[in-house]
């Protein structure tokens, strides 16, 4: 199965990269970016491997936990990788966010 990160899902990924390893070499940021996308393409082979978290419109968003970070995702003909949010920050935004951009 296909994979598509939306273009909020890169974003996620690039900030918390920058922040979280602002301090770090190069080569840190682009090793856990790459373990991250790695540990995503499972999902391809499994894709109901995350749980399901909530529901919109009958469409069923899915979580996978990779260390500190959700993966929050869904299902149709193709895998959609919504949002990569850090396990400290509010997921009750992000369900906002997806109601008013759905």
């Amino acid at each position: 199965m296909v994979i598509f990160w939306t273009d909020k899902a890169q974003k996620d990924v690039g900030e918390f990269v920058f922040n979280e390893y602002s301090n770090d070499v190069e080569n840190a940021r682009s090793s856990y970016m790459k373990s991250l996308i790695s540990y995503t393409l499972s999902l391809s082979d499994f894709p109901q491997l995350g749980r399901v978290i909530f529901c919109i419109q009958k469409i069923e968003i899915r979580q996978l936990i990779y260390k500190k970070h959700r993966i929050l995702y869904y299902i149709d003909d193709s895998i959609h990788i919504l949002s990569v949010l850090h396990t400290s920050r509010d997921i009750n935004k992000f369900f906002k966010y997806l109601k008013e951009n759905m």
